[in-house]
């Protein structure tokens, strides 16, 4: 079972680009940075083409991962609302907000939907 209590949110970053991308996780820092730059690499030789947000700093050589917050919790949810906290209040290149309800993503979407 997931210990949420490990809870960290962290921003991806690289000195090449101003831009950042924010997350969350219960693994270490270390860990987490090596599961994005590995997809990064598996899509970015491959015929498939998928790109996510945080593709725009793991194409970079020197990107490096930052603890913005250790955030013990007790759920998965509790986590992603955090972090979407910060996607709310940060300039970040993130698209999706976490935590975000559908009648929160309705009523911050309305005029476009």
């Amino acid at each position: 079972m997931p210990d949420y209590s490990k809870g960290k949110i962290y921003a991806l970053r690289s000195h090449q680009t101003p831009e950042i991308y924010v997350g969350s996780t219960i693994q270490t820092l270390a860990k987490r940075k090596g599961t994005h730059i590995s997809v990064y690499k598996s899509f970015k030789n491959n015929e498939i083409t998928r790109q996510y947000t945080s593709d725009m700093i793991c194409q970079y050589d020197d990107v490096y991962i930052e603890l913005i917050e250790e955030y013990p919790c007790k759920t998965k949810d509790e986590l992603c609302r955090r972090e979407g906290h910060f996607i709310r209040t940060m300039d970040c290149v993130n698209k999706k907000i976490e935590g975000r309800t559908k009648k929160e993503h309705y009523k911050d979407n309305k005029e476009a939907i």
